[in-house]
């Protein structure tokens, strides 16, 4: 069951790695950051990952493998939302295809820029209103507004 969004309005990131920085800059607070390498048997487990709202990650060099990880992130902890980030033009027709699949059974929408860089994802129906400076910080920041919007 998904965590209700907390009254203060600075919302919960998961950084699933590499997007602590970004997230902290759109006034996200970081509940936790996975450390590399590391494999969690139970994600369930608030003690090792408390409470978030929103789940982040950079793709690298595995987009699947990672992806892969967000999914059991989503299916077991139900963020509101998903900010997927690689670099750009490096996400292809065939991969975006499978995050809409395998995410949206989960009940996410997705939402690709055309740039190719960022994938979103909420549980909302309306479209993520995507920023003229796309950057991470940036659609954490919009992510954030929408969410407050649409979510709570």
């Amino acid at each position: 069951p998904r965590t209700p969004l907390p009254p203060s309005g600075v919302l919960r990131v998961a950084d699933l790695g590499g997007m602590s920085d970004a997230a902290r800059d759109a006034g996200l607070e970081v509940v936790y950051a996975h450390p590399a390498g590391k494999e969690i048997l139970d994600i369930s487990d608030q003690s090792r990952v408390p409470a978030f709202d929103l789940l982040a990650a950079d793709l690298g060099d595995a987009p699947d493998e990672v992806f892969a990880f967000v999914l059991r992130f989503l299916r077991v902890r139900r963020p509101v939302a998903y900010v997927l980030a690689a670099a750009q033009d490096s996400i292809g027709a065939d991969f975006l295809r499978a995050v809409e699949t395998r995410a949206g059974r989960l009940g996410y929408r997705r939402h690709s820029h055309a740039l190719g860089a960022f994938v979103v994802g909420t549980l909302w129906p309306e479209p993520f209103a995507w920023p003229d400076n796309l950057t991470a910080s940036a659609v954490m920041s919009q992510m954030v507004k929408d969410a407050l919007t649409y979510a709570a």
